[in-house]
């Protein structure tokens, strides 16, 4: 017999995300693995940390009440990795994957380079001024 458990949990918001993110955190690492510093991170901040490319690469950093997201990048930076928020979860993957995501938009921008056609007013001027116009 199986026993079929499901919390729901509310999605956060990217405003949500950045305010977790800012979430004080000391890390002691020695030789331990990106998904163990992972684990750190969910029990801090509340939020889903994902590694897309199932690197698992050796982690060793100290740091003290430093904000979740600065930890975050000082771990990766080195390693050419990122995080990006997706689908509910910080997804952490390789910064040549996350590059193969770009979105190429073309924009048809013809009907603003026609020359619009100017046609000039009546010529006006004010009775007895004979030497003045306006136009």
């Amino acid at each position: 017999m199986a026993l079929l458990l499901m919390a729901t949990v509310a999605a956060a918001s990217p405003g949500e995300v950045d305010r977790r993110l800012e979430t004080k955190v000391s890390l002691h690492l020695r030789k331990a693995r990106l998904s163990d510093a992972l684990s750190v991170f969910r029990s801090a901040t509340g939020l889903n940390f994902v590694s897309e490319d199932g690197a698992d690469p050796e982690i060793s950093i100290v740091v003290n009440d430093l904000s979740a997201r600065s930890a975050l990048r000082l771990i990766l930076a080195p390693r050419e990795m990122t995080a990006a928020f997706e689908n509910g979860a910080v997804v952490i993957r390789n910064r040549r994957c996350l590059a193969g995501g770009t979105v190429l938009r073309i924009y048809d921008v013809r009907a603003l380079q026609v020359k619009l056609p100017d046609f000039p007013g009546p010529r006006m001027g004010l009775a007895g001024h004979a030497g003045i116009s306006f136009g």
